[in-house]
């Protein structure tokens, strides 16, 4: 259970990364301007040009690009690079605050699953019970395996359906 908290908490945190780095800096250029202290030195200044031209009729083109400029005037251009530091650098607390959010949202979406094969488990009659024990009683190792639920929920529940036989 905890890898796949831990994978669909890094796609998502990654995914998010990607919309901070990519979407924002092209809506918003001066949010870039984060990833100045890593690409420019101590000396250099970030800076970021836009260009706006109509390709055909119709269409609108806007295009970023970000530069350091040092006090004497001298232009280095940065290319891509701040929209990647940006990906970067929302990376880690992304993924930290993803670890923290998706532990409930899992924990919720499997109690609910669980109770609901419960209930339709509830609904079977008697000789259907008798029948389906050896079924009910591998569904429940399953989600043991599958770290639904804990060894003790497991004999707790295994219990159960013995005195209910």
């Amino acid at each position: 259970m905890w890898k796949s908290r831990i994978i669909i908490s890094f796609c998502v945190a990654l995914f998010l990364a990607f919309m901070f780095g990519a979407v924002v800096p092209a809506i918003f250029p001066n949010v870039a301007k984060i990833a100045a202290p890593v690409l420019c030195h101590d000396s250099e200044k970030m800076t970021v040009t836009s260009k706006t031209y109509n390709p055909e009729p119709g269409r609108t083109v806007t295009s970023r690009e970000w530069f350091c400029v040092d006090q004497g005037g001298t232009v280095r251009s940065l290319g891509i690079l701040p929209p990647v530091v940006c990906v970067a650098l929302a990376f880690p607390p992304l993924f930290i605050l993803m670890l923290i959010f998706i532990k409930p949202i899992m924990a919720a979406t499997q109690t609910s699953a669980y109770a609901g094969s419960k209930a339709v488990h509830q609904r079977s009659t008697p000789s259907q019970n008798s029948k389906s024990f050896a079924m009910r009683l591998e569904e429940l190792r399953q989600a043991r395996d599958a770290g639904l639920i804990t060894e003790e929920e497991f004999e707790t529940k295994k219990q159960a359906m013995l005195k209910a036989l």
